[in-house]
């Protein structure tokens, strides 16, 4: 069966993507991969790139059209689309007969509720409108995948579905586990990972830092991560600026970015409150865990469920720069419980490994291979549906 895995949104080498391909290949598929130009060094995986598009509205039109040009000339049986700007090219898809999934990776309605680019009065208008359109087409795809479960809720009907959740493959992860560093004397190390956008707290834990340094505390904070929001900018600038124990790197090879948390202490998972994160099951949670570092992290019922397991984490709320520089400062003066949470940790990672998300796709796609392929016409006129 041949599938065709496509995203306008994600660079080529995104990890869930990314772990997604190669359970496929894995698996004896043939796999092809429409996605930005960029890094990409699957084997087995063909990429055809696609143009990178500067704004949202001109990816929008200009680069799902190619998109869609290049997925037709591919003649897939399966294709598989990551971003919900991708849901009118699902359906056009589907007209041709194909056999379509989409995967949801957050409960976009509540995301729009926290984009800053969207004037907050429109917002609910904007979330309400996309739900609908969402439920709509997702009744014609043959399934979807969803991160976690209690995404269903904003999705109404559907014909198939796997909830395939954001655990990493441990065993890209080991090798770098053995790099734990001491814990018992010298500066302590915090670091967040992933995107730097407003939803997530990087403002705040950048004054909480600044306050602990101000105190005397010996502690550095390294952000590593492609930059989303020029507020965020201006704060990493200032900090780099003052402060020589702050440092920035941007967007990295994964296993690159992995070794900087090896290096580490302690991971940073705090996050703006907001259903869709609330519910979420991040994939830095699990990459923290696996590489045997506590966290300090939103205190999320969803997180909690699985942290305090542990335990593993501190919790806080988002928003509060003083309690955020409150659990920075219990562990840089409390300096065993980073040894002893990250013992918890690492045991407890054991329990989240990308093979279990593994084995819910790939019965997924074994049910809609036995369900057969739509022998609707493939030289159906494309050129009208692209229009």
């Amino acid at each position: 069966m041949k599938i065709c895995v496509i995203t306008t949104v994600h660079p080529p080498d995104d990890v869930r993507i990314n772990r997604e391909l190669r359970s496929l290949v894995k698996a004896g598929y043939v796999v092809t991969f429409i996605a930005p130009e960029g890094n990409f060094d699957i084997e087995n995986v063909e990429h055809i790139a696609v143009s990178k598009q500067r704004g949202r509205l001109k990816r929008f039109l200009s680069g799902t059209k190619e998109a869609f040009t290049k997925a037709i000339e591919v003649d897939a049986d399966v294709y598989h689309f990551h971003d919900p700007e991708l849901i009118g090219l699902g359906k056009k898809l589907k007209k041709l007969g194909k056999k379509v999934i989409y995967d949801i990776h957050e409960d976009y309605p509540s995301v729009i509720m926290m984009k800053n680019w969207i004037p907050s009065l429109i917002r609910p208008v904007v979330s309400k409108a996309f739900a609908r359109y969402q439920r709509s087409a997702i009744k014609s795809f043959d399934a979807i995948i969803v991160t976690v479960k209690e995404y269903l809720s904003s999705i109404g009907a559907y014909n198939d579905l796997a909830v395939v959740p954001n655990y990493p493959e441990l065993d890209l992860l080991e090798g770098l586990s053995s790099n734990s560093c001491d814990c018992e004397s010298g500066t302590v190390r915090f670091i967040y990972v992933g995107s730097l956008d407003d939803d997530r707290a990087i403002v705040e834990s950048i004054e909480a830092f600044k306050l602990l340094r101000a105190d005397g505390i010996d502690l550095t904070l390294e952000l590593v991560g492609p930059v989303y929001s020029e507020r965020i900018k201006e704060s990493i600038d200032s900090a780099l600026e003052e402060y020589a124990e702050f440092s920035f790197s941007p967007r990295m090879p994964y296993l690159d970015a992995m070794k900087r948390v090896a290096e580490s202490h302690i991971g940073l998972l705090i996050v703006h409150r907001g259903k869709s994160k609330e519910e979420s099951s991040p994939l830095k949670l699990f990459e923290y865990m696996a590489l045997g570092k506590p966290q300090i992290a939103s205190d999320f019922k969803a997180w909690r469920e699985i942290l305090d397991r542990g335990p593993c984490a501190l919790y806080v709320y988002p928003e509060n720069v003083t309690q955020i520089a409150d659990r920075m400062r219990e562990f840089c003066t409390h300096r065993a419980l980073i040894s002893e949470m990250g013992s918890k940790a690492k045991m407890l990672s054991k329990s989240f490994q990308w093979n279990a998300s593994e084995k819910e796709m790939l019965a997924l796609y074994e049910r809609l291979e036995a369900v057969g392929i739509s022998s609707e016409d493939w030289n159906r006129t494309p050129d009208k549906i692209v229009s």
